[in-house]
């Protein structure tokens, strides 16, 4: 019992360590991944806190050439390099099967909380994988950019309707180890009892942004912004095409509930 509460104890300081230093891993080493982790990863994944309805999929890709296929649909060369990837779905298309099922001939309703719903619990189990994943001495790194070419990962990943791919998560033993990226400090984003604008914490947010400078400048990055600059540049300029997921989501039968 006792070693059984050390081991535990060390498995949770390790975990905590690896969320303090998550870094996105784009170099893998030429080693696959064991399926036994894979699958764990997935149970781990599969268990995290969720609605009931657990709205969502995730298509494993394992053909090669698909894997590249989704490298040049997105603009990511790298990803043809992953020992894994997953690729995150919503998945509304699975209660309309049921319903088909159950309730044959009755008019369905997808209304835009179940999407809303099913998009969150999407989010929560990839980050609990990539905890898990990470705990284990792996890397992995996050692709929302599977959602700026829809059509063509709808074509390659031969989606029905309602559904929509939104998150890749790409993994494997590391073969780099780049430098920890600043964060916004916690008594920025941290309120008591009552919300605290941001002109209330200047002097944080002045550190911050030092911070950020050095960080890109050791990257040898030729534009660098401090923080503000870069929130008010994304404000005032042009949408890119993530910001339009509502009409995606519109266009596969969700109702979005807007009152006239």
């Amino acid at each position: 019992m006792f070693k059984s509460l050390v081991r535990l104890e060390h498995i949770m300081e390790m975990s905590i360590e690896k969320q303090l230093t998550h870094r996105s891993i784009r170099k893998y080493k030429d080693r696959p991944v064991e399926e036994e982790k894979v699958q764990i990863y997935l149970e781990v994944m599969n268990r995290t806190a969720c609605r009931g309805m657990q709205g969502y999929s995730v298509i494993r890709i394992t053909d090669e050439k698909l894997k590249e296929a989704i490298g040049e649909a997105i603009q990511q060369e790298y990803i043809k390099k992953l020992p894994e990837l997953l690729i995150f779905i919503i998945d509304l298309y699975r209660f309309k099967e049921l319903t088909d099922r159950l309730a044959p001939g009755k008019v369905q309703h997808y209304y835009f909380d179940i999407a809303f719903v099913a998009i969150g619990d999407m989010y929560l189990a990839a980050q609990n994988m990539m905890n898990a994943i990470e705990t284990d001495g792996l890397g992995g790194l996050f692709l929302s950019t599977v959602a700026d070419n829809l059509p063509e990962m709808k074509k390659l990943l031969n989606l029905p309707e309602l559904t929509l791919p939104l998150l890749g998560l790409g993994f494997g033993y590391p073969d780099e180890n780049p430098e920890l990226s600043p964060r916004l400090p916690i008594e920025v984003k941290l309120s008591e009892n009552t919300y605290e604008p941001i002109s209330q914490k200047l002097d944080a947010l002045k550190i911050y942004d030092e911070e950020l400078i050095s960080y890109y400048q050791k990257l040898g990055r030729e534009h660098i912004q401090t923080y503000s600059q870069m929130v008010a540049k994304r404000i005032t300029g042009e949408a890119p095409l993530y910001a339009y997921l509502l009409n995606e989501l519109e266009a596969m039968g969700v109702d979005l509930c807007i009152n006239d």
